[in-house]
């Protein structure tokens, strides 16, 4: 029986399923379709590439550089900014048991 992604799909048919694993498995199920179908065109492209009669000058490679440069520089000040969060992600979580 194929899933649907309506109201009346795989969660309405499922016992116990609710509607959090019917969007799961509709929301994996269009992710995986545009990642094929990007994969697809992405080959095709690598498949028949033509040769091009392009000129890079200096400026282009000085102009790369710089993006290279701010892109490092944005994922750092992120990092900065929330190190806190990332790092409560990774650690233990201390639980407090009474013993009275």
């Amino acid at each position: 029986m194929p899933l649907s992604c309506g109201p009346a799909g795989p969660a309405a048919r499922m016992p116990g399923g609710n509607v959090t694993d019917s969007f799961l498995v509709c929301y994996t199920s269009s992710v995986m379709k545009t990642l094929a179908l990007a994969s697809l065109v992405g080959l095709l492209l690598l498949v028949f590439e033509r040769p091009a009669a392009a000129y890079l000058d200096p400026g282009s490679g000085s102009m790369l550089l710089q993006v290279l440069l701010g892109g490092f520089a944005a994922v750092g000040v992120a990092l900065r900014l929330y190190w806190g969060r990332i790092s409560e992600l990774f650690s233990r979580k201390q639980q407090d048991h009474d013993t009275r």
